[in-house]
Protein backbone atom coordinates (compact mmCIF):
# COMPACT_ATOMS: atom_id res chain seq x y z
CA UNK A 1 0.00 0.00 0.00
CA UNK A 2 1.25 3.46 -1.04
CA UNK A 3 1.85 6.02 2.21
CA UNK A 4 0.43 9.37 1.22
CA UNK A 5 3.43 11.73 1.13
CA UNK A 6 3.62 14.25 4.15
CA UNK A 7 2.37 17.61 3.45
CA UNK A 8 4.91 20.77 3.28
CA UNK A 9 5.04 23.16 6.37
CA UNK A 10 4.58 25.72 3.72
CA UNK A 11 1.59 23.97 2.71
CA UNK A 12 -0.06 23.49 6.68
CA UNK A 13 0.57 27.37 7.53
CA UNK A 14 -1.16 28.71 4.76
CA UNK A 15 -4.45 26.86 5.40
CA UNK A 16 -3.90 28.15 9.61
CA UNK A 17 -4.06 31.41 8.23
CA UNK A 18 -6.73 31.01 5.53
CA UNK A 19 -8.93 29.51 8.51
CA UNK A 20 -7.75 32.68 10.83
CA UNK A 21 -8.77 35.14 7.91
CA UNK A 22 -12.46 33.52 7.51
CA UNK A 23 -12.91 33.46 11.29
CA UNK A 24 -12.25 37.23 11.47
CA UNK A 25 -14.29 38.06 8.56
CA UNK A 26 -17.60 36.25 9.47
CA UNK A 27 -17.00 37.29 13.61
CA UNK A 28 -19.52 40.23 12.96
CA UNK A 29 -22.39 37.87 11.58
CA UNK A 30 -22.59 35.22 14.56
CA UNK A 31 -22.20 37.62 17.35
CA UNK A 32 -25.10 39.60 16.12
CA UNK A 33 -27.33 36.85 16.62
CA UNK A 34 -25.88 35.79 19.79
CA UNK A 35 -26.05 39.25 21.05
CA UNK A 36 -29.75 39.31 20.30
CA UNK A 37 -30.69 35.84 21.79
CA UNK A 38 -29.08 36.79 25.01
CA UNK A 39 -31.25 38.67 27.53
CA UNK A 40 -29.81 41.99 28.15
CA UNK A 41 -27.59 41.85 25.20
CA UNK A 42 -24.31 41.32 26.59
CA UNK A 43 -22.96 39.58 29.89
CA UNK A 44 -23.47 40.76 33.49
CA UNK A 45 -19.53 41.13 34.04
CA UNK A 46 -19.19 43.41 30.82
CA UNK A 47 -22.09 45.06 29.92
CA UNK A 48 -22.41 46.60 26.72
CA UNK A 49 -22.20 50.73 26.49
CA UNK A 50 -25.60 52.05 26.01
CA UNK A 51 -26.04 55.20 23.83
CA UNK A 52 -26.84 58.94 25.74
CA UNK A 53 -29.86 60.17 24.94
CA UNK A 54 -30.25 63.73 23.67
CA UNK A 55 -31.76 66.55 24.41
CA UNK A 56 -35.74 66.22 24.23
CA UNK A 57 -35.30 69.96 22.20
CA UNK A 58 -32.64 68.71 20.04
CA UNK A 59 -35.49 66.97 18.25
CA UNK A 60 -38.79 67.97 19.21
CA UNK A 61 -38.49 71.74 18.59
CA UNK A 62 -42.02 72.70 18.56
CA UNK A 63 -42.85 70.87 21.43
CA UNK A 64 -39.85 72.34 23.22
CA UNK A 65 -40.66 76.01 21.92
CA UNK A 66 -44.18 75.59 23.31
CA UNK A 67 -43.04 74.49 26.62
CA UNK A 68 -40.78 77.32 27.59
CA UNK A 69 -43.57 79.69 26.83
CA UNK A 70 -45.62 77.58 29.43
CA UNK A 71 -45.99 78.09 33.36
CA UNK A 72 -44.38 74.32 33.50
CA UNK A 73 -40.85 75.93 32.60
CA UNK A 74 -40.66 78.49 35.25
CA UNK A 75 -42.33 76.63 38.33
CA UNK A 76 -39.81 76.74 40.27
CA UNK A 77 -37.75 79.92 38.65
CA UNK A 78 -40.51 82.51 38.96
CA UNK A 79 -39.57 85.13 41.04
CA UNK A 80 -43.09 85.50 42.49
CA UNK A 81 -42.59 81.39 43.36
CA UNK A 82 -39.25 82.23 45.12
CA UNK A 83 -40.49 85.15 46.93
CA UNK A 84 -43.54 83.00 48.54
CA UNK A 85 -41.12 79.79 49.29
CA UNK A 86 -39.03 82.36 51.67
CA UNK A 87 -41.81 82.90 54.02
CA UNK A 88 -42.66 79.18 54.04
CA UNK A 89 -42.12 76.62 57.15
CA UNK A 90 -41.49 73.84 55.06
CA UNK A 91 -41.09 75.19 51.61
CA UNK A 92 -39.78 71.28 50.75
CA UNK A 93 -43.65 70.29 50.64
CA UNK A 94 -43.46 72.68 47.26
CA UNK A 95 -40.54 70.80 45.82
CA UNK A 96 -42.82 67.53 44.38
CA UNK A 97 -44.99 69.78 42.26
CA UNK A 98 -42.49 72.65 41.11
CA UNK A 99 -38.97 70.75 40.44
CA UNK A 100 -38.36 67.41 38.85
CA UNK A 101 -37.49 63.78 39.98
CA UNK A 102 -37.73 65.42 43.51
CA UNK A 103 -36.58 63.13 46.57
CA UNK A 104 -38.23 63.48 49.99
CA UNK A 105 -35.32 61.26 51.69
CA UNK A 106 -32.16 63.04 50.12
CA UNK A 107 -33.54 66.75 49.21
CA UNK A 108 -32.41 66.32 45.73
CA UNK A 109 -33.90 66.55 42.65
CA UNK A 110 -33.21 66.25 38.52
CA UNK A 111 -33.79 69.43 37.48
CA UNK A 112 -35.46 72.77 38.45
CA UNK A 113 -39.00 73.23 36.94
CA UNK A 114 -41.10 70.96 35.45
CA UNK A 115 -39.32 69.34 32.85
CA UNK A 116 -40.09 66.41 30.46
CA UNK A 117 -39.34 63.70 32.80
CA UNK A 118 -41.78 65.03 35.47
CA UNK A 119 -44.74 63.51 33.07
CA UNK A 120 -42.84 61.23 31.09
CA UNK A 121 -40.47 59.52 33.19
CA UNK A 122 -37.01 59.08 32.49
CA UNK A 123 -36.19 58.85 28.87
CA UNK A 124 -34.91 55.11 27.69
CA UNK A 125 -31.08 55.28 27.40
CA UNK A 126 -32.08 53.62 23.80
CA UNK A 127 -34.68 56.15 22.35
CA UNK A 128 -35.50 56.08 19.58
CA UNK A 129 -36.26 53.90 18.89
CA UNK A 130 -37.49 52.53 21.93
CA UNK A 131 -41.06 55.12 22.92
CA UNK A 132 -40.91 57.37 25.56
CA UNK A 133 -44.07 56.76 28.13
CA UNK A 134 -46.96 58.94 27.11
CA UNK A 135 -49.37 59.61 29.56
CA UNK A 136 -52.44 62.30 29.15
CA UNK A 137 -54.35 61.43 31.69
CA UNK A 138 -56.53 64.04 34.61
CA UNK A 139 -55.26 61.86 37.30
CA UNK A 140 -51.31 62.65 36.02
CA UNK A 141 -52.50 66.26 35.70
CA UNK A 142 -54.63 65.90 39.37
CA UNK A 143 -50.65 64.61 40.90
CA UNK A 144 -50.00 68.23 41.27
CA UNK A 145 -53.36 70.18 40.38
CA UNK A 146 -55.53 68.66 43.40
CA UNK A 147 -58.07 71.29 43.44
CA UNK A 148 -58.68 71.52 39.74
CA UNK A 149 -58.57 67.58 39.49
CA UNK A 150 -61.50 67.29 42.46
CA UNK A 151 -63.59 70.22 41.02
CA UNK A 152 -63.03 68.74 37.22
CA UNK A 153 -64.34 65.24 38.51
CA UNK A 154 -67.33 67.00 40.01
CA UNK A 155 -68.11 67.98 36.97
CA UNK A 156 -70.38 67.44 34.14
CA UNK A 157 -67.33 66.88 31.83
CA UNK A 158 -65.81 64.49 33.49
CA UNK A 159 -68.95 62.10 33.37
CA UNK A 160 -68.71 62.47 29.61
CA UNK A 161 -64.99 61.97 29.59
CA UNK A 162 -63.80 65.50 28.57
CA UNK A 163 -60.31 64.83 30.20
CA UNK A 164 -57.73 67.84 30.83
CA UNK A 165 -55.92 67.60 27.05
CA UNK A 166 -59.24 67.84 25.30
CA UNK A 167 -59.15 71.61 26.49
CA UNK A 168 -55.48 72.52 27.27
CA UNK A 169 -52.31 71.41 25.70
CA UNK A 170 -50.28 69.15 27.39
CA UNK A 171 -47.21 70.97 26.76
CA UNK A 172 -47.66 74.63 27.14
CA UNK A 173 -51.03 74.28 29.17
CA UNK A 174 -52.79 76.74 26.91
CA UNK A 175 -55.80 76.11 25.58
CA UNK A 176 -56.26 74.50 22.21
CA UNK A 177 -58.42 77.16 20.29
CA UNK A 178 -57.46 81.00 20.16
CA UNK A 179 -59.99 82.29 23.33
CA UNK A 180 -61.82 80.38 25.78
CA UNK A 181 -65.34 81.21 23.76
CA UNK A 182 -64.19 79.27 20.39
CA UNK A 183 -63.10 76.50 23.12
CA UNK A 184 -66.62 76.10 24.56
CA UNK A 185 -68.10 76.23 21.22
CA UNK A 186 -65.57 73.77 19.60
CA UNK A 187 -68.43 71.09 21.48
CA UNK A 188 -71.24 73.49 22.12
CA UNK A 189 -72.14 74.63 18.98
CA UNK A 190 -74.70 76.21 20.32
CA UNK A 191 -76.10 78.25 23.06
CA UNK A 192 -78.85 76.16 25.24
CA UNK A 193 -82.14 77.69 25.01
CA UNK A 194 -83.60 78.23 28.76
CA UNK A 195 -83.55 81.73 29.69
CA UNK A 196 -80.54 82.22 31.83
CA UNK A 197 -78.59 81.40 28.55
CA UNK A 198 -81.21 82.99 26.20
CA UNK A 199 -81.32 86.39 28.49
CA UNK A 200 -77.19 86.97 27.83
CA UNK A 201 -77.16 86.89 24.81
CA UNK A 202 -77.56 90.29 23.96
CA UNK A 203 -75.37 91.38 26.75
CA UNK A 204 -72.44 90.05 25.08
CA UNK A 205 -71.04 87.89 27.81
CA UNK A 206 -68.94 85.07 27.38
CA UNK A 207 -69.20 81.54 28.45
CA UNK A 208 -66.44 82.22 31.66
CA UNK A 209 -67.56 85.14 32.35
CA UNK A 210 -70.68 83.49 34.10
CA UNK A 211 -68.78 79.71 34.61
CA UNK A 212 -65.63 80.80 35.82
CA UNK A 213 -66.16 82.28 39.29
CA UNK A 214 -63.24 84.13 40.95
CA UNK A 215 -63.66 85.77 43.89
CA UNK A 216 -61.00 88.86 43.73
CA UNK A 217 -61.30 89.84 47.19
CA UNK A 218 -60.21 85.69 48.13
CA UNK A 219 -56.46 85.90 49.09
CA UNK A 220 -54.60 83.51 47.18
CA UNK A 221 -54.06 80.31 49.79
CA UNK A 222 -49.69 79.82 50.68
CA UNK A 223 -49.75 76.73 48.81
CA UNK A 224 -51.14 78.44 45.90
CA UNK A 225 -53.70 75.41 45.28
CA UNK A 226 -56.70 78.01 44.82
CA UNK A 227 -59.99 77.32 43.32
CA UNK A 228 -60.43 77.78 40.01
CA UNK A 229 -64.11 76.71 39.02
CA UNK A 230 -63.17 74.25 36.85
CA UNK A 231 -66.70 72.23 37.79
CA UNK A 232 -68.35 75.21 35.97
CA UNK A 233 -71.44 75.61 37.54
CA UNK A 234 -72.52 79.17 38.42
CA UNK A 235 -72.90 79.86 41.78
CA UNK A 236 -75.22 83.04 43.12
CA UNK A 237 -72.59 85.18 43.85
CA UNK A 238 -71.36 85.15 40.46
CA UNK A 239 -75.05 86.35 39.49
CA UNK A 240 -74.58 89.47 41.93
CA UNK A 241 -71.27 90.26 40.42
CA UNK A 242 -73.67 92.17 37.80
CA UNK A 243 -76.56 92.12 39.32
CA UNK A 244 -75.77 94.66 42.26
CA UNK A 245 -78.26 97.26 41.08
CA UNK A 246 -81.81 96.60 41.52
CA UNK A 247 -84.53 98.84 40.11
CA UNK A 248 -87.73 98.87 42.35
CA UNK A 249 -90.87 99.20 40.74
CA UNK A 250 -93.34 101.60 42.41
CA UNK A 251 -90.73 103.62 43.92
CA UNK A 252 -88.73 106.79 42.02
CA UNK A 253 -85.16 106.39 41.19
CA UNK A 254 -82.68 103.70 41.31
CA UNK A 255 -82.05 102.47 44.69
CA UNK A 256 -79.27 100.48 45.62
CA UNK A 257 -79.73 97.69 48.32
CA UNK A 258 -77.16 97.43 50.49
CA UNK A 259 -74.52 94.64 50.06
CA UNK A 260 -73.90 91.84 52.65
CA UNK A 261 -70.42 90.27 53.09
CA UNK A 262 -68.88 87.84 54.26
CA UNK A 263 -70.78 85.32 56.71
CA UNK A 264 -73.66 87.43 56.59
CA UNK A 265 -73.97 87.12 53.04
CA UNK A 266 -73.07 83.11 52.90
CA UNK A 267 -76.28 83.04 54.92
CA UNK A 268 -78.24 85.13 53.07
CA UNK A 269 -77.47 83.38 50.10
CA UNK A 270 -78.19 79.96 51.38
CA UNK A 271 -81.62 81.52 52.99
CA UNK A 272 -82.35 82.19 49.30
CA UNK A 273 -81.26 79.27 47.55
CA UNK A 274 -83.41 76.95 50.28
CA UNK A 275 -86.80 79.64 49.33
CA UNK A 276 -86.45 78.62 45.65
CA UNK A 277 -85.84 75.20 46.49
CA UNK A 278 -88.62 75.36 48.86
CA UNK A 279 -90.68 76.85 45.75
CA UNK A 280 -89.41 74.56 42.80
CA UNK A 281 -90.86 71.73 45.66
CA UNK A 282 -94.31 73.11 45.99
CA UNK A 283 -94.41 73.50 42.21
CA UNK A 284 -93.78 69.85 41.48
CA UNK A 285 -96.17 69.06 44.39
CA UNK A 286 -98.93 71.16 43.10
CA UNK A 287 -97.94 69.78 40.01
CA UNK A 288 -98.18 66.24 40.83
CA UNK A 289 -101.56 66.86 42.83
CA UNK A 290 -103.32 68.48 39.46
CA UNK A 291 -102.62 65.37 37.58
CA UNK A 292 -103.22 62.96 40.33
CA UNK A 293 -107.16 64.77 40.55
CA UNK A 294 -107.09 65.17 36.77
CA UNK A 295 -106.63 60.85 36.88
CA UNK A 296 -109.40 60.48 39.59
CA UNK A 297 -111.80 62.73 37.79
CA UNK A 298 -111.60 60.82 34.88
CA UNK A 299 -111.79 57.41 36.84
CA UNK A 300 -114.63 58.93 38.25
CA UNK A 301 -116.27 60.67 35.32
CA UNK A 302 -115.82 56.79 33.07
CA UNK A 303 -117.44 55.30 36.59
CA UNK A 304 -120.35 57.73 36.80
CA UNK A 305 -121.21 57.32 32.58
CA UNK A 306 -121.08 53.66 32.84
CA UNK A 307 -123.60 53.42 35.78
CA UNK A 308 -125.92 55.82 33.92
CA UNK A 309 -125.61 53.84 30.93
CA UNK A 310 -126.90 50.53 32.38
CA UNK A 311 -129.70 52.52 34.73
CA UNK A 312 -131.11 54.15 31.06
CA UNK A 313 -130.29 50.53 29.69
CA UNK A 314 -132.66 48.80 32.55
CA UNK A 315 -134.86 51.55 32.75
CA UNK A 316 -136.05 51.15 28.64
CA UNK A 317 -136.45 47.83 28.98
CA UNK A 318 -138.97 48.22 31.78
CA UNK A 319 -140.99 50.95 29.38
CA UNK A 320 -140.85 48.04 26.81
CA UNK A 321 -142.20 45.57 28.81
CA UNK A 322 -145.53 47.54 30.34
CA UNK A 323 -146.23 48.55 26.81
CA UNK A 324 -145.96 44.77 25.90
CA UNK A 325 -148.91 44.32 28.29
Amino acid sequence: MNQRAPRPIYMVSALILMAVALGLALAPAWQTPIAMAQEGGADEETPAPTPTPVGCGECHIDIQEEWESSAHARAFTDSEFQHRLQDMTDPAGCYPCHTTGYQPATGEYLAENVTCEACHGVTPADHPPAPVEVDDSSELCGECHEVTYREWADSAHAAEGVQCVSCHTSHGRSLRFTNSQETCLSCHEERMNDYAHMSHINANLACVDCHIYKDPDAPIPVTGLAATSHEFRVPTRGCLRCHELMELEGMEGTIEPPTPTGDEAELRIAELEAQLAALEGSQEASSLQMVQGGVIGLVVGLVASWLLFRAGGRRGKGDRKSKGK
